[in-house]
């Protein structure tokens, strides 16, 4: 096998598994060590077979550091566990990755591998819904114990299938992550990755059933932030043209997504979530009220990123057991100037990545929001990617290995 068959190889296993330490129930949250340690021998592999690392990148590396070490360095309380070994493997995976990869083909592989994950997650879903999630190659059940209580997680290596606190299966696909809503987030990033660089009116046949398994996931999650960044997402489509030509069918396209909302909204309890404050949307308005209190308490450096304690106690004593809202956990964590510079360098990365118009990385902007208030997701390697600079997004020079 040629040399740079094998390296195509290493780079789509390596983007997928990035994907895979983003949020996998079963490698990242329960096989957290071996994961990382597999996803540093992939980044090993890519550095041996091309030796390339830009001084781009190192740059953002060594800035997301120095800012790392000089504010644990103010805020430290408490010896520093495994997540900091977490985090420095995940940003040396992503020093090389992004060295080595082009943004086309990063996009090309994160689609395709998220196109695998949605039609494996469907047929689990299936199984599940009208036979047995036992019979799912794989099938565990993992037991968690808290303070007051435990928890059992079903699931495979390739599906998690419920909770116990939720009467077992979700009767939502979860696919590997760790809850639906999750699940439909990392598909709505695929399909803004395809609809980035596909045009609908040009599209075959293969790229349009490849939009029905990415939209077809989406739907099986029964996510209303799903649903809402599904619509938001077709709207970000009809801002890629300036024709006037265009704009009929982009009218079109928006009359279809706002309909689809209103009806989900109707028949799908998100006003009454919305009005009545229950349900996700009830969790997700504590989390972020009373996380907001917490935040501001110790606003200039936060908590520490590394206390993981002492940011338990704070929240536990306005009643929150675990934050949903994670750009809110992040300033409980580095402070609220540390964020707006993180927002900052994040919607540059945006516009980076998906080049696009000002319209555009706005609809993307408030897309990734609705992202980060729903989960706790900030620091997680698909995301930390768009603060490094992938190849051929701009002329560089590389430090390449002898």
């Amino acid at each position: 096998m040629k040399k740079s068959t094998i390296y195509e190889i290493v780079i789509y296993i390596y983007v997928g598994w990035i994907i895979i330490c983003s949020g996998s129930q079963y490698f990242r949250n329960f096989n957290s060590g071996s994961t990382f340690l597999v996803l540093l021998l992939l980044a090993g592999i890519t550095f041996f077979l091309n030796g390339k690392v830009t001084k781009s990148n190192i740059i953002v590396f060594m800035s997301i550091c120095l800012l790392l070490i000089i504010h644990t360095v103010i805020t430290y309380e408490q010896k520093i566990g495994d997540n900091a070994v977490i985090l420095l493997i995940t940003l040396v995976a992503l020093l090389v990755l992004c060295s080595n990869v082009s943004l086309e083909k990063y996009k090309k592989y994160f689609i395709s591998f998220m196109l695998i994950e949605a039609i494996v997650s469907l047929i689990c879903f299936c199984v599940c819904w009208f036979y047995s999630p036992s019979v799912l190659p794989g099938y565990s059940e993992v037991f968690i114990n808290y303070t007051n209580g435990y928890n059992i997680v079903y699931l495979t290596p390739y599906y998690t299938i419920g909770w116990l606190s939720t009467a077992g299966f979700f009767y939502r696909n979860a696919g590997i992550f760790w809850e639906p809503g999750a699940h439909a987030i990392y598909l709505n990033i695929a399909l803004l990755f395809f609809l980035n660089i596909v045009d609908l009116k040009k599209s075959t046949f293969t790229d349009k059933v490849k939009l029905v398994v990415l939209v077809g996931g989406i739907l099986s999650t029964l996510s209303t932030t799903g649903y809402f960044t599904l619509v938001l997402s077709f709207i970000y489509y009809t801002t890629k043209s300036k024709k006037l030509k265009d704009m009929r069918r982009n009218i079109i396209i928006i009359i279809i997504t706002l309909s689809f909302l209103i009806i989900t909204a109707l028949y799908g309890d998100v006003f009454d979530k919305i009005i009545y404050r229950r349900g996700s949307f009830g969790t997700r308005y504590i989390d972020t009220v009373q996380g907001m209190k917490v935040a501001f308490s110790k606003w200039v450096f936060g908590y520490g990123f590394f206390n993981n304690n002492k940011i338990v106690g704070a929240l536990n004593h306005v009643g929150i057991t675990n934050i949903s809202n994670g750009l809110i956990e992040l300033m409980i964590q580095i402070g609220i100037p540390l964020v707006l510079l993180y927002v900052y360098a994040f919607h540059r990365g945006v516009k980076r990545v998906f080049m696009t118009n000002n319209l555009g990385c706005f609809i993307l902007d408030v897309i990734f929001l609705i992202f980060y208030s729903s989960e706790a997701i900030t620091m997680y390697p698909v995301f930390l990617c768009f603060f490094f600079f992938l190849s051929k997004c701009t002329g560089r020079t590389t430090i390449t290995s002898s």
